[in-house]
């Protein structure tokens, strides 16, 4: 049973926040649970743990530079760079 995340404020204007809310709903439109998209991280070759992509999840830390080109292929995104938030 997956414990429900926290709510993070969509009018935040801290940019960690602003990431996790980014990186759940990209989750969420693949339909992968924080645990799936971990193995899928692995698969590729980046050796993270499940407290870190919840930290990534809960805003409190952002992946580092080269980590997003591994998370934009796992979640099928070419542009890297569409793995972080939208400007605002």
């Amino acid at each position: 049973m997956s414990r429900a995340r926290n709510e993070l404020d969509p009018r935040s204007t801290k940019y960690g926040v602003r990431f996790g809310l980014h990186l759940r709903a990209l989750l969420k439109n693949k339909k992968l649970g924080s645990t799936e998209f971990l193995q899928k991280l692995k698969a590729d070759g980046l050796d993270v743990s499940l407290a870190t992509v919840g930290k990534w999840l809960s805003g409190d830390r952002l992946p580092r530079c080269y980590d997003l080109e591994s998370i934009g292929r796992v979640l099928g995104i070419r542009d890297y760079r569409q793995v972080l938030p939208p400007a605002r």
